[in-house]
């Protein structure tokens, strides 16, 4: 009986900090710790602009990148939420998104707020035809966090 009760007591343990281990554990949802890279929003859209998207898309995609600038609009789509960045040029687009389950610290950003964000980079977006007069250059940032 006394093997029985001590067999019971370590795997309630063991359960007890294996539990507290997984409650602790950063989300998986959001970008966290040193960033990869650490950008000005400009230069990071201008080489996107410049260099080819498959170059950009390898050095960059995949990896964390951290930068400041001004939110422009907040869309909320069933609870993820959207950012989309001023840039100093019309064409160009930069949205960060932020999943559903870490949008409250989103949710305290408005438009015009001076934000640094951490986002995990998915690539650089080019129209097929340069000469498209409505075309935007897309660059989709996800999993941001708010940097403070």
């Amino acid at each position: 009986m006394k093997k029985l009760i001590i067999i019971v007591s370590i795997v309630a343990v063991l359960g007890i900090i294996i539990g507290l281990y997984l409650y602790n554990k950063p989300s998986e949802f959001k970008s966290t710790g040193k960033p990869d890279f650490e950008v000005n929003l400009t230069d990071f859209t201008k080489e996107g602009i410049e260099i080819a998207d498959s170059i950009f898309n390898k050095k960059y995609v995949g990896k964390s990148v951290r930068f400041s600038g001004t939110a422009q609009t907040i869309k909320e789509n069933d609870g993820a939420i959207s950012i989309q960045m001023t840039t100093d040029q019309e064409e160009v687009v930069v949205l960060a998104g932020f999943h559903a389950s870490v949008s409250k610290e989103a949710k305290s950003i408005k438009a015009g707020d001076k934000v640094q964000l951490q986002c995990e980079c998915n690539g650089v977006s080019k129209p097929a035809d340069e000469e498209d007069l409505l075309s935007e250059i897309v660059f989709t940032l996800s999993r941001c966090s708010a940097v403070k």
